[in-house]
């Protein structure tokens, strides 16, 4: 007797063939597996082997000759990992496309394995079995463990610390890493398996080492983590403590400005070694161009290494090194001391022996520079040691020497190579590739790996990838100067500083001073076909588009160029999408014809051209096309209502004959692009008043410049949707004048402008227009303000429960360009988002019994948000699934009674200027603020002084300060209101009730202090007889970028009374006061003199405001009263 058992393994074919038993008609035979199962083992025919006492060697033979294959080769691979079966099932899934358990339970029975101490499934090899099966995998695949455990990592990485796991990580910071690697896992899976990476090696406490940079191992490459730049830092040898000598002459190397010897940026001394810390030089030192010095760098290295030493022999400095050490060529040719002896390496060295050094190591390089019977002279002076002499005359040579034509490399086309006029025949394709990669390395180091991942798609090894290089360098040596192609340990560089590349011609006048349209015209001339035609590789494609970008810049300077000469002649292009039918021709030649009769224009002043997709109209220069313009945009539609079937049309505006750029495409079926140009004189006009409204077109996306042009669609049926509101931004707008914009509410709103040649920057009141001349710019305008939002949501726990989370997010911008730049709308939405997401990673390494240390963990791990230019705050509550949380805080009630608000608060902060007397009139106001501006205006460039209508804008000396914050003017500025508060402290009036005001808040417990923006001399001039108990006074400081509305001074104020847990509130006269209340966390009562300070109040959110100190004073003597 016995039960028919039918087996099958958990995967795919297995699963359907026992679905199509089940779901099959009965009586129908379906083939299949199954055992008997009886009632009890049967006994074995013969006692069975004991294989434990089995050698290493019998017990693998055994298993190979009953296994099948693929148990077998899985085995080979098992020995590289642990065998415990969750790490056996990853290594199978590793090297199986299709794992079968079946494989894996031959390889646990075999008798190979022995059980040890641990969780259930934990195994270890019989000694010796583990080296006989590594011999059983092909050597490649034994040469491969670090690939192997990157494929093992792999699966870890997918789905460590998202779904419940077969075995645990310990989060011991590697402390107890016994036994062999079975993986390599990402630093991201470390982190969410709860462990840490390995600590961040740096030296001194800020440098992180990227390389040695000498053979010795005291000079190295670097990263400062505070600056993020490169630099080079040298340890000296040990030397005596306290380091007296180095530290005063690393000091003086410091303070060194030459061209000839390198910067030092830092000093110090570390682990008892002094270090030096210089800046980072692209070039090549000179002891690895000795083969091939060209007479032209050895006469530059006479001249300006002498003229280093002497910088340093005139501030009592020593080179104090040997041969060609520390002497490096930078790309451009120049000669730079790199290494300076410093403390005891400096003792018993001279100028003297420096001078004798330098000497013979000119004397050694000559033997194998070929120098012209014509300079001899220069090798004549050496010799008789007279090197003032000899760096005179090879400084002359710089400008005098008829030197070899220089090497002329052509990219803007087909590669092209000559020496002067003589071309030389290019190498092969590679050759070229490899030639471009060096040229725009810029005479710096360019790693064999580099080159390969440049020169082919898919680089092959590192070595066989260094030896088909080294095949295409006797290629370029041939086309190359003596020496230019410079052999470096695993690397290659060129040092020919001066070649002549018309790339770099080109990006040179882009980025140099403005030029006149003949010489651009001339760049845009070096284009002679598809840049780098012909040459192969991912480094040229990507060069490609580089070029064709520079290009593209090119011409819109040259554009400009001709616009600011107002040689323009505007061209206005209908292009339709479909024209196969005679009717839609024949109907836009008519709209064509039409629009230009009603913008008026003369038949001389236009030529219309067919055009395959429409009409190109060509006008002459200075053609008024604005006409032209409104017709379109008012009469085009109707004109076009006869057809049937309309094509999809754009008619582009634009300023200049040649066709505009491409632009990107919008959604209408009629659609009108203009040039920046043409939409300023479109807005400037009356027509703009219309119903039409034209949105910005940026290139790629990039809001950070210049729209490219304007577009307007002219169909409400097909017309592109209005772009969705976006939070906290209003606009574009444009205007004709910033200044008439006004000067934004500090901490509640800022204005943030396109430049006509750059990004978007902040509106500068004091100078809306920077240096550059009046002309239309796109602003938007950002809101500051604080916002919040409350949400309820669920978070998944380590087990089958979930938390109720109750979150509350507020924001607001910080950084107004950059949160411009990133077009975000519904900002609470991506918010949200990024905190389900952090916070879902974090609760489910938390049991719902521990929703304490869980709602802790997701308030300390949120630290990074999605939103750019965003500073945001969150505040989540977590508590198991049905268990009540606390809701969110109802809106304040609008006016509070104050003696509530008063008697709340353990500090009471006054501002100065307002609640306790009015320092300026409207009227002195405004003349201390054209006093601040008249001081601007002799420190300043008659062109770069306030404009009146600026001037007009100001009518409060703090404003001016304010403007000016980060100006270098700004501390005279703060100096001359200094002294003008002093002066008006006489005259300003007293606020009514503000001394029994105090009186009664110190006599019923509360702290009183002042906050305020008016210096500290002027504020205490005047409060200093009233003999008030004041816990402190708050003034101006010298950093005039923490003027109100930033919450310095009362962050100030709460500090020195108590602490940031001590509540507070302030009374305040002035927006800028409330803002600062707001973004410290301080309650704020407004004191509102009349309607239009109470309607900036309201605007601003006030919650509560007074209209004189009177029911303040009734409050704080009710509250004296109970302490009594």
């Amino acid at each position: 007797r016995a039960l028919p058992l039918p087996v099958l393994e958990p995967g795919a074919p297995w699963l359907a063939h026992w679905a199509a038993l089940v779901a099959g008609p009965g009586g129908a035979r379906t083939q299949g597996a199954a055992a008997w199962l009886p009632p009890a083992p049967a006994p074995p025919a013969e006692p069975a082997r004991d294989i434990t006492g089995s050698s290493p060697e019998d017990l693998v033979l055994r298993f190979r000759a009953t296994a099948s294959p693929e148990a077998f080769r899985l085995a080979g691979h098992l020995a590289l990992a642990v065998p415990s079966v969750p790490v056996m099932r990853l290594v199978q899934r590793a090297v199986d496309r299709d794992p079968r358990p079946q494989h894996l339970a031959e390889v646990i029975l075999s008798g190979m394995l022995t059980a040890v101490p641990g969780p259930p499934g934990s195994y270890a090899f019989r000694p010796g079995v583990r080296e006989l099966l590594l011999r059983s995998l092909p050597r490649t695949a034994r040469g491969r463990t670090r690939e192997f455990l990157a494929r093992i990592g792999s699966l870890i990485d997918e789905r460590a610390g998202l779904a419940a796991g077969e075995f645990r990580a310990q989060a011991d910071g590697g402390q107890d890493g016994s036994g062999p690697a079975f993986a390599t896992v990402s630093e991201e899976t470390v982190r969410r398996l709860g462990g840490q990476g390995p600590p961040e090696r740096l030296f001194a406490g800020r440098y992180r080492p990227a390389g040695l940079r000498g053979a010795n191992g005291s000079l190295w490459k670097a990263v400062d983590v505070h600056t993020g730049r490169q630099v080079v830092v040298r340890r000296y040898r040990e030397q005596p403590a306290p380091q007296e000598r180095f530290l005063s002459e690393a000091r003086t190397l410091a303070g060194l400005e030459d061209p000839h010897v390198v910067r030092v940026l830092d000093f110090g001394v570390a682990d008892g070694a002094p270090y030096v810390v210089t800046e980072f030089v692209d070039g090549l030192t000179l002891a690895e161009v000795l083969s091939g010095l060209s007479f032209r760098t050895f006469a530059r290295l006479v001249c300006q290494g002498l003229a280093g030493l002497e910088a340093l022999h005139a501030h009592g400095l020593v080179r104090g090194e040997r041969g060609p050490a520390g002497l490096l060529l930078r790309p451009d040719g120049g000669v730079l001391l790199s290494r300076v002896a410093l403390g005891e390496e400096s003792r018993g060295k001279d100028p003297e022996s420096d001078l004798a050094e330098f000497r013979w190591l000119l004397k050694q390089l000559a033997t194998s520079v070929s120098v012209p019977a014509e300079h001899r002279e220069l090798l004549d002076l050496i010799d008789g040691r007279r090197l003032p002499a000899a760096a005179r005359y090879a400084a002359e040579l710089a400008a005098t020497a008829q030197w070899p034509p220089p090497l002329d490399v052509t990219l803007l086309g087909p590669l092209r190579i000559s020496h002067g006029t003589s071309p030389v025949e290019p190498p092969s394709p590679e050759a070229q590739a490899l030639l471009c990669m060096l040229l725009f390395g810029h005479g710096r180091r360019v790693t064999h790996v580099e080159l390969a991942r440049g020169l082919w798609e898919e680089p092959p090894a590192e070595r066989r990838a260094a030896a088909r290089i080294e095949d295409l360098v006797p290629e370029l040596r041939r086309v190359l100067p003596p020496g230019a192609l410079v052999t470096l340990p695993e690397a290659y560089a060129l040092h020919v500083p001066d070649v002549h590349v018309d790339v770099f011609h080109c990006e040179k006048l882009l980025d140099g001073p403005a030029r006149g349209p003949a010489e651009v015209q001339r760049a845009l001339d070096l284009w002679y076909g598809p840049p780098l035609d012909g040459v192969p590789g991912p480094a040229a494609a990507a060069a490609r588009d580089r070029l064709r970008i520079l290009k593209s810049r090119l011409r819109a300077l040259h554009a400009e160029l001709d616009e600011a000469r107002g040689a323009t002649a505007p061209t206005i292009l209908f292009e339709a999408d479909d024209l196969n039918r005679p009717e839609a021709r024949i109907t836009l030649e008519y709209a064509v014809h039409e629009m230009l009769a009603r913008g008026a224009l003369a038949a001389h002043q236009f030529d219309v051209r067919v055009r395959p997709d429409g009409y190109i109209v060509h006008t002459e220069p200075g053609t008024f096309v604005l006409p032209v313009l409104v017709a379109v945009l008012r009469g085009l539609p109707e004109v076009l209502t006869g057809l049937v079937d309309p094509p999809s049309l754009t008619v582009t505006f634009w300023d200049r004959p040649v066709a505009p750029p491409e632009v990107p495409p919008v959604s209408a079926g009629i659609q009108v692009v203009v040039a920046p140009a043409v939409y300023e004189e479109f807005a400037a006009s009356s027509a703009a008043q219309g119903p039409q409204r034209f949105q910005p077109l940026f290139q790629d996306g990039a809001t950070d410049t210049p729209p490219v042009a304007w577009s307007c669609p002219l169909s409400p049926s097909t017309a592109a949707p209005e772009p969705e509101a976006r939070d906290l931004v209003q606009g574009p707008f444009i205007t004709h004048d910033p200044r008439r914009l006004g000067i934004p509410a500090p901490g509640r709103t800022a204005v943030v402008h396109t430049r006509p040649d750059g990004p978007l920057t902040l509106l500068d009141p004091a100078q809306p227009h920077g240096d550059r001349p009046s002309r239309f710019v796109t602003y938007y305008k950002v809101d500051l303000t604080t916002h919040q939002s409350h949400h309820r949501v669920s978070l998944p726990s380590s087990g089958k429960g979930a938390f109720t989370a109750a979150v509350e997010l507020s924001w607001h911008v910080e950084d107004p360009v950059a949160f411009v730049r990133a077009e975000v709308t519904r900002v609470s939405e991506p918010l949200l988002g990024h905190l389900l997401e952090e916070a879902a990673r974090i609760t489910r390494r938390h049991p719902l019994r521990r929703a304490g240390a869980a709602q802790r963990a997701v308030n300390a791990g949120l630290r990074r948000w999605p939103v750019p230019g965003l500073s945001v705050a969150a505040s989540v509550q977590l508590a198991p699934e049905g268990t009540a949380l606390p809701g969110p805080q109802g809106p304040v009630p609008k006016q509070r009674p104050l003696s509530d608000l008063l008697g709340e608060a353990e500090s009471v902060l006054l501002g100065f200027d307002g609640p306790l007397a009015r320092l300026f009139s409207a009227r002195a106001a405004s003349e201390a603020a054209l006093d601040l501006l008249a001081l601007v205006a002799e420190h300043r460039d008659p062109e770069g002084a306030p404009p009146a209508a600026v001037r007009d804008t100001f009518t409060h000396p703090l404003a001016v300060l304010r403007a000016f914050a980060r100006d270098r003017l700004g501390p005279l500025l703060r100096d001359r209101l200094d002294a003008i508060e002093l002066r008006a402290v006489p005259d300003a009036p007293t606020t009514h009730n503000s001394v029994p005001l105090v009186r009664a808040l110190h006599g019923s417990g509360r702290r009183v202090s002042v906050v305020t923006d008016v210096s500290a001399p002027a504020v205490h001039r005047y409060l200093d007889p009233y003999g008030l108990p004041l816990a402190g006074i708050h003034a101006r400081g010298e950093d005039l970028t923490l003027l109100t509305p930033h919450p310095d001074c009362l962050l100030r104020a709460m500090h020195s009374t108590g602490g940031a847990t001590t509540t507070g509130v302030l009374i305040g006269s002035t927006v800028a006061e409330l803002t600062a209340a707001q973004q410290a966390g301080v309650r704020f009562i407004g004191l509102a003199r009349n309607t239009t300070a109470a309607r900036q109040f309201d605007e601003a959110g006030c919650e509560t405001t007074v209209t004189s100190l009177a029911p303040l004073l009734e409050a704080a003597r009710s509250l004296q009263e109970r302490c009594q």
